[in-house]
């Protein structure tokens, strides 16, 4: 609510109390352009907020291989050394090979003895795959993409596109071209 150069009637506040809302903001002022420059950076502060958790719910694209020498388990689940090659690795995303076939979840994501929620480019973890056996699915030396699931592409090529990094921006196109290679609209 907006309110220039007037009070709020009695009952009003009455109605706001009772039924506790918490969701409707009152901008009150006596000048015109303290209440605008009060409302405009409300609403800026509430899209950036809104921004950040849908982004922090987005499925992030992420490139990844399998290091040698660094199998600690080959099956249910299968524990390997990865480094990051581009993008964001999350737990409980799905791989894919580059030519699209399907590897596994990922379980867990550990940096040294700690679990982490995610890993970024540059960085060498251990991670779980749910799915695969070392030496028949997946081996040494692969190349791995995050199935980012279609609607997550679109929201990130059309709506957050400015706020991802070069890397990010980098694995998505390739990830896309996979995905286009059968389809040539997915994920548009």
């Amino acid at each position: 609510l907006l309110a220039f150069n007037t009070t709020r009637l009695p009952d009003a506040n009455d109605v706001l109390m009772e039924k506790n809302i918490d969701n409707v903001m009152i901008f009150e002022s006596d000048v015109i352009y303290h209440l605008i420059d009060d409302y405009l950076e409300w609403e800026e502060k509430t899209r950036r907020e809104i921004e950040k958790e849908s982004f922090e719910k987005l499925i992030m694209p992420a490139k990844i291989t399998l290091l040698p020498d660094c199998v600690f388990h080959q099956s249910n689940p299968a524990v390997v050394g990865v480094r990051i090659l581009g993008g964001k690795l999350q737990t409980g995303t799905n791989l894919i090979h580059p030519d699209g076939r399907k590897v596994g979840r990922v379980k867990q994501i550990k940096k040294g003895p700690d679990s982490v929620a995610e890993a970024t480019e540059g960085l060498e973890v251990s991670i779980s795959i749910e799915g695969p056996t070392v030496g028949r699915q997946v081996d040494v030396g692969d190349t791995l993409f995050v199935d980012v699931p279609e609607h997550h592409v679109k929201v990130l090529e059309t709506e957050m596109f400015s706020h991802l990094g070069d890397n990010i921006k980098f694995v998505l196109d390739e990830f896309t071209q996979i995905k286009r290679k059968d389809s040539p609209f997915w994920g548009k």
